[in-house]
């Protein structure tokens, strides 16, 4: 029964809620379009609160795609006729003139570029792209084209919660709708559809353009109650990366869970059988080094049964076709079905863990060795400091025979190409290496030594003792080495040897001094490698058929005599011959459905040569590369449809790996390897790699083509690989981990300091640090006490006005092996200092000081969308970093990736107390601001 006062406060709340959406409504009956520019050099295009275009820039770019100059945009402008413009018109030294023009009337927003580039203008490649926002369309559109790559198409619109939005073209060149998922260079804002226009201009002749589109609002269906929920959902909505132990790559074929756990102490022991040592067993001896480096645990061997105690457990890895010959093999009688199910299967193995024992029988002595490698990932310290493995029987066996990985010798060291076959190439079971030699650049072969990059490329005895190295971890080794294009080392040392007057990577094929060149070369590599393969490229060449010599001739059979001569010369010594795929695909024909590099008629890939294939030797096995995320690769059917033998190439793509391994089976393809472009990199010598540049699902879907389902992967592949490549943490090692209580030391309260004045993107970063999890929080396995709505921050001179210091010191008091830091940072310096951490001793000696550097132990807190990055930034801008590790992720309501960093530093003087810890902002970095949400005193 109602009573008055009731009644009254229910019809109160009910105009409340009324209210509140009417007050909504017109809001948004009022909204007009924002433009605000990020970072000097793109710009972003929000209706009312909701952000519709994440990105919008204009480049130019080099014949490689370097873009030399960005478009820059502010926010500066002029209000006419109730229409707000921005306009820069600048003349470029060496690229030319250009006109950007933006007009808003709140209701419409029109974007101008024009052009006008000279004959000698450096630029090849113009861009105009508009990035449509990924977390709202795909929240509230009602349909988004799920295309592969491209749409042309002059008008484009979007039904939503907020209306419905028209992009229309009004200049004559069309746009392009493109999916971008799959560039995993670019910021997470970028990954999505964008509107995109670009005009190639022919080396030589000018190219003017003008480019124009109109971005329209149109009331209808709008919802303020969705679009309020979408804008409060997704300002809380935050993403914590997975913890990956407990997952094996590649997923076995079946893993029985047991109770219990193998517990790794003082009473275990590994045994070998009498007259072996740990060298006959790599796997053991991987797993002696990697449990003394990375968790402090020495395992004794012990050679014969008698030595074994009953307190002792025991770890012990033998061949399916003796097991039984020997007294612990006799336990296993019991596991005779499992392991008959490997026998027959040289790669197959089978692990069993007990309390007691720890046992890896292989079909052969690979598939024992793959056993240890599955061991080795599941690992893990307990938080009372026991390094254990649950107990289990896994039962495993792959699909494909060549699974493989290409990586590059050379811009790395030595030790650093081994800890990547260690950790990353047989932990995940490839057995095929593919030593790209690429342009011929990365090793000073004693033939030709002048080939090599000083400082960079490797003697031949270092890639001697890489191969041998690689060999005794059961790698089939393959020396990629190129027989025609990506020369470009050749043509330096010896010009003469290239088509006269050209540009280009290629070497003349008219000129016979070319090949002796070449034949030295693999006659080299045949010695140090014993190869039973030599893949010889053949990919990208470009010119062919230019040069006096070469220009009446057929780019054909110019192409065609040349891979014939070096087929015959690695049959002749029982060698086969691999070889790239692009350049025997008509462009004409396969353009989008796969790499061609015959036909194309851009200026660079002119040469014809596609009619190549017909003359081809049918034993040549064609490695088929095609890099993108799509569902379906029929280059694999073509090619061997004409006769050859195939192995697919993928790159890092998800869907690429995922697709296109299940295509490689469907079409009884050899294989599969991995290719890993750029993930050594000049400068980067001693750092494990780039983890952008390489996917583990090149060797989970290689193992087994259809499992796990891409949508049910349970780890990042990215992140797995940056743990395996980092130097080991400390606290894995640790016995006690302290969090630091910062509360006291805060000096930046988020929800006092928003209300001051500051910059449109201050604002952004202090709403965004709200999105971050407090109170006792673990990231990364370790402990922090984040305080709620407050931090500890240093800035720059310019920000004393914010009462934000240069410098602050936090009071420690302790011991510490090792701290801890969660942090970011506010300013793009990639690779700059931008702060430092200052360890003072209670003794007062031997102060240290922590120089905090972009793209190495830290990253702004919300990561650049830009594409006038360079290549090696754009990647930075993913936040994989070569000494610390990404241990959380939001994504604000516009699509932006928040990004929180951990970086742990090794105390070289455990025994001294630290009496505090200094943090100051790098004094040019006068705008800048470093953020230190946590920090955790690590103890042994």
């Amino acid at each position: 029964m109602y009573t008055f006062s009731n009644l009254k406060l229910k019809i109160s709340f009910a105009l409340l809620v009324i209210l509140t959406v009417l007050a909504f409504t017109t809001n948004l009956n009022a909204a007009k379009f924002k433009i605000n520019a990020v970072a000097g050099d793109s710009m972003t295009i929000s209706y009312g609160d909701v952000n519709i275009v994440s990105a919008l820039q204009c480049y130019f770019a080099d014949e490689n795609w370097k873009t030399i100059y960005t478009v820059p945009v502010d926010n500066a402008g002029t209000f006419k006729n109730d229409v707000f413009t921005i306009e820069t018109s600048r003349n470029i030294r060496g690229i030319g003139s250009y006109d950007f023009k933006v007009e808003n009337s709140g209701k419409q927003c029109t974007i101008t570029f024009l052009y006008d580039l000279p004959a000698n203008s450096k630029s090849i490649y113009n861009v105009f792209d508009i990035f449509l926002n990924k977390e709202f369309f795909n929240y509230s559109a009602n349909k988004i084209p799920n295309i592969n790559h491209y749409k042309k198409a002059k008008d484009f619109e979007f039904s939503t919660i907020a209306g419905k939005f028209r992009f229309k073209v009004l200049s004559s060149g069309p746009f392009q709708f493109r999916n971008t998922e799959a560039r995993r260079c670019w910021g997470n804002a970028l990954r999505f559809r964008s509107l995109f226009n670009c005009a190639s201009r022919i080396a030589g002749k000018p190219l003017k353009r003008c480019l124009r589109i109109q971005l329209t609002h149109i009331a209808a269906n709008e919802n303020p109650v969705a679009i309020k929920k979408y804008l409060t959902q997704k300002r809380k909505s935050v993403k914590i990366e997975r913890i990956d132990n407990g997952v094996i790559i590649p997923q076995p074929v079946t893993i029985q869970k047991m109770k219990g756990n193998f517990i790794l102490d003082r009473n275990t022991v590994i045994f070998i059988p009498p007259n072996k040592n740990i060298s006959d067993f790599p796997g053991l001896k991987i797993l002696q080094e990697e449990l003394k480096e990375y968790f402090g645990i020495s395992i004794p061997l012990v050679t014969s049964i008698a030595n074994i105690s009953p307190d002792n457990k025991v770890i012990f890895a033998g061949v399916a076709k003796n097991i039984y010959a020997t007294t612990i093999g006799k336990k296993l009688i019991n596991y005779k079905n499992s392991i008959n199910k490997i026998k027959s299967k040289p790669e197959g193995y089978l692990l069993l863990i007990s309390s007691r024992m720890l046992v890896s029988i292989g079909g052969g002595i690979r598939g024992r060795f793959y056993g240890i490698q599955s061991l080795l990932q599941l690992l893990k310290r307990s938080v009372k400091g026991n390094v254990s493995v649950k107990c289990q029987k896994i039962v495993d066996y792959p699909v494909m025979k060549m699974r493989g990985i290409m990586l590059s010798p050379g811009y790395c060291s030595l030790a650093n190409f081994k800890k990547v076959l260690k950790r990353v190439v047989v932990r995940h079971k490839f057995n095929t290496l593919v030593i790209g030699a690429g342009s011929i650049g990365h090793i000073r072969w004693k033939s030709h030594p002048n080939f090599g990059v000083p400082g960079l490329s490797w003697s031949t005895e270092q890639l001697r003792e890489a191969v041998k190295y690689a060999k005794e971890l059961y790698l089939d080794v393959i020396p990629e080495i190129e027989a025609l294009g990506h020369q470009e080392r050749l043509r330096s040392v010896y010009p003469h040897l290239s088509e006269k007057g050209t540009k280009g990577n290629a070497i003349c094929l008219s000129n016979n001094e070319a090949w002796r060149v070449l034949k030295d070369i693999y006659l080299e590599a045949i010695e140090i490698y014993r190869p039973k393969f030599i893949h010889i490229g053949g990919h990208e060449a470009n010119p062919i058929a230019y040069c006096i010599k070469c220009k009446n001739k057929s780019a054909a059979k110019l192409f065609s005599a040349h891979m014939i001569r070096v087929h015959k010369f690695l049959k002749e010594r029982n060698i086969k011959t691999m070889m790239f795929s692009d350049m025997l695909l008509d462009f004409k024909k396969w353009n989008g459905k796969a790499p061609a590099t015959s036909n194309v008629g851009n200026g660079v890939f002119d040469a014809v040569t596609h009619p190549a294939i017909k003359d081809l030797p049918r034993d040549i096995i064609i490695a088929v590369w095609d890099y993108e995320d799509k569902t379906h690769f029929k280059a694999l059917k073509y090619f061997k449809d004409k006769g050859f033998s195939t192995i697919a190439y993928t790159w890092y793509g998800d869907k690429n790996n995922y697709y296109f391994a299940q295509e490689a089976i469907k079409q009884k393809s050899l294989g599969l390897v991995g290719t890993t472009w750029s993930f050594f990199s000049a400068g980067n010598a001693n750092v494990g790699g780039n983890v952008n540049m390489m996917s583990l699902l090149s060797a989970e879907y290689s193992w087994s083509p259809d499992k796990p389902a891409l949508e049910k992967i349970p780890y990042s592949p990215r992140r797995r690989l940056q743990r395996l490549l980092n130097k080991p943490r400390p606290s894995l090692k640790a016995k006690q981990l302290i969090a630091v209580d910062l509360k006291s030391i805060c000096d930046l309260d988020y929800s006092k300091i928003i209300k001051e004045n500051i910059s449109e993107r201050e604002k952004n970063i202090l709403n965004a640090l709200q999105n971050v999890p407090s109170g006792k929080v673990q990231m990364g396995n370790i402990p922090f006490n984040i305080p709620v709505e407050k931090c500890v921050a240093v800035g720059g001179v310019n920000l004393k006005r914010l009462k934000i210091p240069v410098s602050i010191s936090i009071p420690i008091k302790r011991k510490a092996s090792s701290v801890a830091f969660l942090h970011g940072a506010t300013f793009l310096g990639f690779g700059k200092t931008v702060g430092s951490y200052t360890i003072v001793y209670e003794d007062g000696t031997g102060a240290k000081q922590l120089k905090l550097r972009e793209m190495n132990n830290i990253s702004p807190f919300i990561m650049p969308v830009s594409l006038s990055l360079s290549y090696s930034d754009k990647w930075y801008a993913s936040s994989f970093l070569a000494n610390s590790e990404q241990v959380w992720q939001g994504i604000t309501a516009n699509g932006t990736v928040l990004d929180l960093q951990l970086f742990e530093w090794t105390n070289p003087y455990p025994q001294k107390v630290i009496k505090e810890i200094k943090l100051t902002c790098e004094q040019n970095n006068s705008n800048g601001i470093i953020f230190l949400l946590g920090m955790t005193i690590i103890s042994k």
